[in-house]
C-alpha cells in the first residue's frame, strides 16, 4: 500500500515545553509519547518533526521572550547600581588615600565638558559642575553596563563576576590611559584604588544584570527539524 506523502504546508501539532535538570521534554499535543529534546553546547536538538517546528518559539518563553543584543532594562539597573556603588567609594577613599577634597572625582568628571581648566581651579564646584559631573559619570556607567550585558547574557553567577572584574580593569585602562590624547590629565587616576574600584564597578554591574535578566540565554543556535517527506 502506498503511503500517503505529507504535506509540508500542514500545521504540526502544538508542543508543550516541561524542563527538568538535565533534559527538556516537548510534549506534542496530539502524539501518544513525549519526544525528549538533547542539550549540548546550549544547542537543542528536537527528534520529533513536529516538536522541531516549535522548539525555539518553546525555547524563547521558556528564557522569558528575550531578544536582541541585551536586556536593556537589566543593563540600565545594572549600571545605576555600579554608577552608584563606585561614585560613594570614591567619595569616601579620595579623602582618606589621597587626602583630596571629595569632590575630585565629581570635578574630575565634570572636567570631560569643561576641560583641565575647571581640574586647575581653586574655586569651589558650583552647582552646574556637579550635575554635569554626574552626568557624564552615570553616562559612562550606563554605556559600559550596556556592553557588559551584551557579554555576559550567555554567563551563569560564577563565570558573570569574573568576566566582570576583567571588564572593569578594561574599562579603567580605557578611561585613564586610552584617553591620554585627549584627556591628558587623567592620568592623575591611574591609581592602585581607581583599578580596584573599576574591578568593583565590573564585578556589582555583571551580577546585578545576572539578577534582572534572568537564567543564562543558550549559546548556539536552535538545531533545525527533520521534516521528513
Amino acid at each position: 500500500m502506498a503511503r500517503r506523502r505529507r504535506n509540508r504546508s500542514e500545521n504540526p501539532p502544538p508542543v508543550e515545553l516541561s524542563e527538568s535538570r538535565d533534559r527538556v521534554v516537548i510534549e506534542p499535543a496530539e502524539a501518544g509519547e513525549p519526544t525528549e529534546a538533547g542539550r549540548k553546547g546550549g544547542a537543542v536538538i528536537a527528534t520529533h518533526p513536529a516538536a522541531g517546528i516549535h522548539i525555539a518559539r518553546a525555547e524563547r518563553e521558556r528564557v522569558g521572550e528575550r531578544t536582541g543584543l541585551v536586556n536593556w532594562g537589566a543593563a540600565l539597573l545594572a549600571g545605576l547600581a555600579a554608577g552608584i556603588l563606585l561614585l560613594l567609594l570614591e567619595v569616601l577613599l579620595v579623602p582618606i588615600a589621597f587626602r583630596e577634597s571629595p569632590w575630585a572625582p565629581i570635578r574630575m568628571m565634570a572636567s570631560v565638558i569643561f576641560g583641565e581648566s575647571l581640574i586647575t581651579s581653586a574655586a569651589p564646584l558650583g552647582l552646574g559642575a556637579i550635575v554635569v559631573g554626574l552626568l557624564v559619570h552615570f553616562a559612562v556607567s550606563l554605556l559600559f553596563a550596556v556592553v557588559l550585558g551584551m557579554l555576559v547574557r550567555w554567563f551563569d553567577w560564577g563565570p558573570a563576576a569574573l568576566f566582570g572584574a576583567g571588564f572593569g580593569l578594561v574599562m579603567y585602562m580605557i578611561l585613564f590611559h586610552a584617553t591620554w590624547t585627549w584627556l591628558g590629565w587623567f592620568a592623575a587616576g591611574r591609581t592602585a584604588v581607581n583599578i580596584l574600584l573599576h574591578v568593583l564597578f565590573g564585578i556589582t554591574a555583571a551580577l546585578v544584570y545576572r539578577a534582572v535578566a534572568g537564567p543564562p540565554e543558550p549559546v548556539a543556535d536552535y538545531a533545525q527539524p527533520d521534516l521528513g517527506n
